[in-house]
C-alpha cells in the first residue's frame, strides 16, 4: 500500500467549478472522497462516476470528522461566510484543513484573527500554523494543487 493510500479519504467542502475538477483528478487516482456542497446536485458527477469511492454527506462538519485531510474550495465571499465557520468548528487534532479560497485580503485577515482567539488555540494549534501559514501568504491555490500531486503519488 503506498503513503498516499494510508492517508483516508480526503473531503471536499464545496464542488463547483474548481472543487469537481480537484476531486475528479483524486477519484481518478484511487482516493475515496467525502463530499459536502450548499447543493447536493452538484456532486451528482462525481457520485455517478465513482458510486463506490465517493460518499456525499450532510454538513460541512461531517466532511472534516471523517477525513484527516479536508479541502475548501468555497467560491464567494458569501459562501466562505456561511461555510467556513462551521469547519472551522470541527476542527480536532490531527486534522488539515486547505483552504482554496480566492478572497480579498481583508476577509482573509478577518479569518485570521478569528483563528488567533484564545477558544481556538490549545490542542488545533499545529492545524492553525497551517492554515495561518495558508491565509499569510495568500497562495493557498499553490499550495492545494502541490498537496493534491502529493496525494496522487
Amino acid at each position: 500500500s503506498s503513503a498516499s493510500s494510508s492517508l483516508g479519504p480526503v473531503g471536499f467542502v464545496g464542488v463547483g467549478i474548481m472543487g469537481e475538477g480537484m476531486a475528479m483528478n483524486l477519484l481518478k487516482g484511487g482516493k475515496t472522497l467525502i463530499l459536502w456542497n450548499r447543493s447536493k446536485a452538484k456532486c451528482d458527477p462525481l457520485t455517478s462516476a465513482y458510486p463506490d469511492t465517493c460518499v456525499v454527506v450532510d454538513t460541512p462538519q461531517e466532511v472534516v470528522a471523517k477525513c484527516a485531510t479536508t479541502f475548501c474550495m468555497l467560491s464567494t465571499l458569501e459562501a466562505s461566510q456561511a461555510v467556513f465557520p462551521q469547519v472551522l468548528e470541527a476542527i480536532t487534532p490531527g486534522k488539515s484543513i486547505v483552504d482554496c479560497a480566492t478572497l480579498t485580503p481583508e476577509y482573509m485577515q478577518e479569518m485570521e484573527a478569528k483563528v488567533m482567539k484564545d477558544s481556538f488555540l490549545g490542542a488545533r494549534w499545529p492545524l492553525l500554523l497551517l492554515l495561518l501559514l495558508l491565509l499569510r501568504s495568500h497562495s493557498s491555490y499553490l499550495f492545494s494543487l502541490l498537496f493534491v500531486l502529493h496525494l496522487l503519488k
